[in-house]
């Protein structure tokens, strides 16, 4: 298995479980912040796809400025589409790059921050709704 394999493969992993925390949640749950200063499931939706912003400017060598990329879409469907989109674009520029340096980023931006944030939606789910958050890993 290659670095770029490993990385993929936890990247889709990622990916998966973010999918299977957020799949069936209801529309009542989704602006829910289990503390003040956490962000709702919709609002971490948003700061992923800012991520994957801030991941395709890391490519080009350049900083990125939090809190300055804005979602397009106002749903939370439209907003998990728009995200889905900019994260497949982004690790397809990694992967195609496939530098030690391209692929750290990618292991900073996405598998360890998706992996960081689902653990929050699943303690989200567990709070309202007694999710089971052993799921994500079916």
């Amino acid at each position: 298995m290659t670095t770029v394999d490993l990385c993929r493969s936890q990247c889709e992993t990622t990916a998966k479980q973010l999918e299977r925390v957020l799949d069936g949640m209801p529309a009542s749950s989704v602006s829910f912040k289990l503390y003040d200063d956490f962000c709702s499931a919709q609002e971490v939706v948003a700061h992923l796809a800012e991520c994957t912003v801030a991941l395709f400017k890391s490519l080009k060598g350049e900083s990125h400025g939090w809190g300055s990329h804005h979602m397009v879409a106002e749903t939370a469907e439209g907003q998990m589409a728009e995200y889905r989109a900019s994260r497949a674009a982004a690790l397809e520029a990694a992967f195609a790059d496939g530098s030690d340096s391209a692929l750290q980023h990618v292991f900073s931006y996405i598998v360890l921050h998706d992996a960081y944030h689902v653990g929050q939606l699943c303690a989200v789910r567990a709070k309202l709704e007694g999710w089971n958050t052993e799921s994500i890993y079916a």
